[in-house]
């Protein structure tokens, strides 16, 4: 909670780079109206009209049309949960051609069950496999891990094992000591090439090695989302890829993409190659979002031009990475968020574009003096309001 509040304290709506790109055309336009005002008066000789062009070249309502959408549009998602650090995420989002999405905890509920235990070593029974294991993951924040403890004290009495020298290997595991020996459990790249089968397509194995042999594994299954193939076929008919990328095995990883309508996947990757992958993206002109929620995803997240995090499974890491929060956890909100954020972009193009055109015409009726500047004052306050109220439908937008 507290990482979310610095967060929205942080937050920065204003630095979008079409907020600053209309600043710089204000200040242009500010420089035009003084030159033609000054003309205007040079060559009728006339006051009044000279004032009016200025009054109504203003462009109060062009500078209005940006900031004044974008915090509409930010709004419209606070009240969903959507949290949005700043502007420019907003309109990166808008041209996005690729969604990465990590799979434990994204795509799928994040919260695994234990669904059998396996004991590779006879010296050792099921029983004191969990315990080892839990005892050794008791320390780390992914939802695999926090599975396995829960699973442990849900259906075991004995305390937990201290752990002493606890590390996280990124992309692989954890290791640590329990009294002098080595213990490492984690995916099967923590294992001897020699151990390569794995022991359930439907399933996600931790294994753990004690010593550096093997001795037993648990085997843990997590479920899609039950509006996962919803979203994805939103975001397809969007013109948006998904692409799922996990740490799992083949099969794993194949079996939930084909559930949710992923035609796109990667297995066996590492937070580097997410993150590489994004780079070839990016390198081939394409805009890519990333969601994801663990420790792993940060590097990834950062990378991406916009990034997803969830906000109640997601580790303070991987918020922290990220330009967008789900604070709810709920990925079908994605549908929404792509939809708004192209809508803001065309709602902030359509203002500036009245706002340029009803100066441009009210320049040249002043002008011809067809305009006082009482007149001219008004017209110039009402595209303002205009500009305003069509950007703050914004708000409602569903």
């Amino acid at each position: 909670v507290n990482q979310l509040i610095k967060l929205i304290e942080s937050s920065k709506p204003e630095n979008a780079k079409i907020i600053k790109a209309a600043d710089k055309w204000a200040t242009w336009i500010v420089a035009v109206a003084f030159v033609c005002s000054i003309g205007t008066g040079i060559v009728t000789h006339e006051i009044l009209r000279s004032v009016t062009v200025l009054v109504v070249f203003c462009p109060c309502a062009l500078v209005l049309a940006t900031p004044t959408a974008i915090m509409a549009a930010i709004g419209n998602l606070s009240k969903k949960g959507i949290l949005v650090k700043d502007g420019e995420s907003l309109e990166e989002l808008a041209k996005v051609n690729d969604l990465i999405l990590d799979k434990t905890g994204t795509l799928t509920c994040g919260e695994p069950e234990v669904s059998e235990i396996i004991s590779c070593n006879d010296k050792y029974s099921k029983k004191e496999i969990i315990h080892i294991l839990a005892s050794l993951e008791n320390k780390s924040e992914h939802p695999l891990a926090k599975s396995i403890v829960k699973y442990y004290k849900n259906h075991e009495n004995k305390t937990l094992k201290e752990v002493n020298d606890f590390e996280i290997i990124h992309g692989k595991g954890v290791k640590g000591k329990i009294r002098n020996d080595e213990l490492i459990a984690g995916n099967r790249k923590i294992l001897n090439k020699t151990y390569e089968t794995e022991l359930d397509d439907e399933t996600t194995a931790v294994y753990l090695c004690k010593n550096n042999q093997l001795i037993g594994a648990v085997l843990l299954s997590d479920f899609l989302r039950k509006n996962a193939v919803d979203v994805i076929l939103n975001l397809k008919a969007m013109n948006v890829t998904p692409i799922l990328m996990s740490g799992d095995n083949k099969n794993t990883t194949r079996n939930i993409a084909a559930k949710a309508g992923i035609d796109n996947y990667k297995y066996d990757c590492l937070p580097e190659d997410k993150s590489n992958y994004i780079k070839e993206l990016q390198l081939n002109d394409k805009k890519v979002a990333m969601i994801g929620d663990g420790l792993n995803d940060a590097p990834s997240l950062k990378k991406a031009n916009v990034g997803i995090s969830m906000g109640s499974i997601g580790s303070d890491i991987s918020i922290e990475a990220s330009n967008i929060t789900l604070i709810h956890d709920n990925i079908s909100d994605l549908p929404h968020l792509f939809k708004l954020s192209r809508k803001t972009l065309k709602t902030i193009n359509v203002g500036i574009a009245f706002a340029l055109i009803l100066n441009l015409i009210a320049t040249i009726l002043a002008m011809f003096g067809l305009l006082n500047p009482i007149e001219g004052a008004f017209v110039h306050n009402i595209g303002s309001v205009i500009v305003i109220i069509y950007a703050s439908s914004l708000l409602k937008y569903k």
